[in-house]
């Protein structure tokens, strides 16, 4: 259940990273924050649950689950969601910065 949680929570960084990306494809910190999360989350949450992913673009179908954690996975998600962290921190920053679009 756990894992599904995680790869609801993966889409929803995606389809939110779309839409405050002005649904254009972008290289600004929100975007790239938004994909760091998600490739950290993906073998993160696979790799605590014993879960192997493959190394081609069917990881998600061809993995074999195993009855241990497989702690590679874990370290490149850990590494993946320290790297997020600062372009997290760099998209909120932007977003306090610029003047607010709203006229009041």
């Amino acid at each position: 259940m756990a894992t599904l949680a995680a790869f609801l929570f993966a889409a929803l960084l995606g389809a939110l990273g779309l839409k405050w990306g002005k649904l254009r494809y972008g290289h600004g910190p929100f975007q790239i924050a938004c994909s760091c999360t998600l490739v950290g989350i993906v073998p993160l949450i696979a790799g605590l649950s014993g879960f192997r992913l493959r190394q081609n673009p069917e990881a998600l179908l061809g993995g074999q689950f195993t009855h241990a954690v497989v702690w590679p996975q874990v370290g490149f998600g850990l590494v993946m969601l320290s790297v997020s962290l600062y372009f997290w921190q760099k998209a909120l920053k932007r977003l306090r910065s610029e003047p607010s679009r709203n006229p009041s």
